[in-house]
């Protein structure tokens, strides 16, 4: 009786877990990969040491406790718990599915694959995995402390078939020969938050068909063996404040190859950054800021070049309160503009002022030394006024930042 009663448990597990999750083992020749069913469901699961708690969306109120300790608890070919591993297999894998696996406390399993649609692992108790994680569709692990390691060939660590992406989570993940520590095979890896990743993959050390982004706070020590640290099909992107380090045995002797890319470009009122990087392993090496304050000198002057003949240009701006020489070299260029700027006298702040430079002025004996003029100085040459509101220029103005 007491081996019939937990056979129908299981049989109910199983029933479940086929449309959810599968923890598999590494035993056998490999997976058993099923036709995908489109339909969907949220599972949410927990594992908390030596047990795994499934929830079923239909039925929230009667979840299924399975023992992950047991050797072998059932064997009829659906359901099969081999110690911390569990092999499952099922035709009714639904392509559509999500799954929300919680880590409640420290728990060491196999490994784990989710053949639906979404993956979510999170807990803050640490989950570590003596085989693989793979997700066939997106996988997000968000506030979670993993480590993944597989020795087998061919296997990568820690592997989603679309976009991967760690937010404030500390993972390290290591593969065996012939694949990646950390890999997306067509999607993005983004990697955010104060994340701690270690990847080492004896091919890269973490891949992406797409592009792989580290950001915010971000540190990264990816290894490859016959690969490269970092290597995605679509570029790698560092923000400011990422402390990302990548490197390959090609990368021994020194970085022999470089390049230098946008991360992000500056506008008129935000700075930009470039990166000298590693052409082999993807490691920054330098980085240089692009300044918002040329943008906006830039702009200005092409708006006074590009304007009609005997045009008002108007520049608005709440940021900056100086022209670069260039501005009045294009003046100077074009002595049949006049030029209107409206700014505010505290920079960031204060009383918005209005100057206006007239058509023909001599441009260039108004710059100092250092090739600069600023708004206050400019006002007090050419009268310096409140801004009226809702005034109109009596030519048709080209408004600038």
């Amino acid at each position: 009786m007491k081996t019939d009663t937990k056979r129908n448990g299981l049989r109910k597990a199983a029933s479940l877990l086929c449309a959810a999750m599968v923890l598999v083992v590494s035993v056998g020749t490999g997976l058993v990969v099923t036709p995908l069913v489109a339909h969907a469901a949220d599972y949410r699961a927990e594992l908390d040491g030596n047990t795994l708690t499934i929830y079923d969306p239909a039925n929230p109120g009667a979840p299924v406790t399975i023992d992950l300790n047991a050797p072998i608890l059932y064997s009829g070919g659906v359901l099969r718990y081999i110690g911390f591993g569990v092999n499952i297999t099922s035709p009714n894998i639904g392509s559509g599915d999500t799954l929300t696996l919680i880590v409640k406390n420290d728990t060491q399993i196999n490994s784990i694959v989710f053949r639906g649609q979404k993956m979510i692992i999170t807990g803050d108790r640490k989950l570590t995995c003596d085989g693989f994680i793979r997700a066939n569709g997106e996988l997000v692990i968000e506030n979670a402390n993993i480590e993944a390691s597989i020795g087998a060939p061919s296997i990568h660590g820690i592997s989603a078939g679309s976009n991967l992406t760690i937010k404030n989570s500390t993972v390290t993940a290591q593969a065996g020969s012939d694949a990646d520590g950390i890999r997306s095979q067509s999607g993005d890896v983004f990697i955010d938050r104060q994340s701690t990743v270690i990847s080492n993959g004896r091919q890269n050390g973490i891949s992406a068909g797409g592009r792989i982004t580290i950001e915010n706070g971000a540190s990264v020590n990816a290894t490859g063996g016959n690969g490269i640290g970092l290597n995605a099909q679509g570029g790698v992107y560092y923000t400011s404040g990422t402390a990302a380090v990548s490197g390959s045995a090609g990368c021994a002797g020194g970085h022999a190859s470089v390049h230098w890319e946008t991360v992000y470009e500056a506008d008129a009122h935000n700075d930009g950054e470039m990166v000298c990087r590693c052409d082999s392993c993807g490691e920054v090496l330098y980085r240089i800021p692009v300044s918002a304050y040329g943008v906006f000198s830039k702009t200005t002057m092409q708006k006074i070049m590009d304007a009609p003949q005997g045009a008002t240009v108007e520049v608005k701006t709440s940021r900056w309160i100086s022209f670069h020489k260039m501005v009045m070299q294009a003046l100077a260029n074009r002595p049949d503009v006049t030029l209107k700027v409206s700014f505010l006298d505290g920079e960031y702040r204060g009383n918005r002022m209005t100057f206006t430079i007239p058509a023909g002025y001599d441009a260039l004996s108004l710059p100092n030394e250092e090739g600069y003029c600023g708004f206050l100085y400019l006002g007090g040459i050419f009268g310096l006024h409140p801004e009226e509101r809702g005034a109109q220029s009596t030519n048709a103005p080209l408004t600038g930042t």
